[in-house]
C-alpha cells in the first residue's frame, strides 16, 4: 500500500514538471508570435501607405490623362472641319470652267486651257479634262504639243497626256518667237532649252541670254557673263568671245554692233561668223 502511493506521488510530481516546462515554451512560443504578428502588421500598414500613394498617383494620372484626351477630341473636330473644308475646295471637286474674255486661250495641239478654283488644266475637243486641274499657272499649248505649267511655286512643262517632261525647278520659262527654244531660269542663272526634245542646248549658268542671229538659218544666242558678253550657237560653239559690252543682233544687215570693255563702241561690226567688218 505505502509503496503504491509513493508511486502514485512520484508519477504526479513527474506530470506537474512536465507541465511546468510545456507551459514556459508555449508561452515563450506565443510571444515570438506576437513580435512576429507586431512586425507583419508594421510591414501591412507601411504596405498601405505605399499603395495609398500609388492611388493618388493614379488618380492624378487618370485625371491629366482624361484632360488631355478631351483636348485632343476638340482638336480632332477642329481638325476634321478645316479638312472638310479644303476637300469641299480641292480643285478635282469644283467643275471646271472656260477662261474667257480678252485674251482667252484657244484650242492649240487639241487641246484648251480650264480653270477649276484657282488651278488650271486642259479639256480636249470633246471636253473631256485630259489634265487634271492642279496647276497654280498655264500657259496654252504649243503646237508641238508641250505647255508650260507652274507647280508649288516652280515653273515645268507637260506634254499633251500631263505626263512631266521638263522637271518642276525652273524659276521662269519664256520663249523666242517662231523657235523651239525656251530660255529659262534656274537658281537665278539662265540657260536654253530645245523643245522637242527637251535637253538643255545650253546649261542655266549664264547671267543672261538674249535672242541673236535667226534669219539664216544659224541659231545663236548673245550671253551675258559676269558683265561681259559673247555669242554661242545652238551647238555651244563660240561664234564671238566674252570680250565685249552690250552686243545687239541687227537683223537688217546681219550684224552685231558690240562696245568694247570701256563701253564705247567699237569702230567695227562683227557678222554671224565672228568675223570684223567695217
Amino acid at each position: 500500500m505505502k509503496k503504491t502511493f509513493a508511486i502514485t506521488l512520484a508519477f504526479c510530481c513527474f506530470t506537474f514538471a512536465s507541465s511546468a516546462q510545456s507551459r514556459k515554451e508555449l508561452i515563450t512560443d506565443l510571444q515570438n508570435a506576437t513580435q512576429l504578428i507586431q512586425g507583419l502588421q508594421k510591414r501591412v500598414d507601411s504596405l498601405e501607405r505605399v499603395c495609398l500613394n500609388h492611388e493618388t498617383t493614379i488618380a492624378s494620372l487618370d485625371s491629366k490623362i482624361e484632360s488631355v484626351t478631351v483636348k485632343l477630341y476638340e482638336q480632332a473636330e477642329e481638325y476634321e472641319k478645316k479638312i472638310k473644308k479644303i476637300e469641299e475646295n480641292l480643285p478635282e471637286n469644283k467643275p471646271f470652267e472656260f477662261i474667257t474674255g480678252l485674251g482667252a486661250p484657244k484650242y492649240c495641239a487639241n487641246r484648251l486651257r480650264v480653270r477649276k478654283g484657282a488651278y488650271y488644266g486642259f479639256i480636249d475637243r470633246e471636253e473631256n479634262l485630259v489634265v487634271p486641274c492642279i496647276y497654280d499657272e498655264a500657259e496654252s499649248f504649243y503646237e508641238t504639243g508641250y505647255a508650260v505649267v507652274k507647280k508649288d511655286g516652280k515653273w515645268g512643262i507637260i506634254d499633251s497626256n500631263g505626263d512631266v517632261v521638263l522637271p518642276f525647278e525652273l524659276t521662269k520659262i519664256l520663249s523666242f518667237s517662231s523657235t523651239d527654244y525656251l530660255k529659262v531660269n534656274k537658281d537665278g542663272k539662265f540657260g536654253i532649252v530645245h523643245i522637242p526634245d527637251m535637253e538643255y542646248i545650253l546649261p542655266a549658268k549664264y547671267d543672261d541670254i538674249e535672242k541673236g542671229c535667226w534669219e539664216n538659218g544659224v541659231y545663236q544666242f548673245v550671253i551675258r557673263d559676269q558683265g561681259t558678253e559673247g555669242v554661242i550657237d545652238v551647238t555651244g560653239k563660240v561664234i564671238i568671245p566674252n570680250n565685249y559690252r552690250d552686243i545687239f543682233w541687227s537683223s537688217g544687215s546681219y550684224r552685231y554692233t558690240p562696245k568694247d570693255m570701256t563701253g564705247e563702241y567699237c569702230d567695227y561690226f562683227l557678222d554671224n561668223d565672228g568675223r570684223k567688218i567695217k
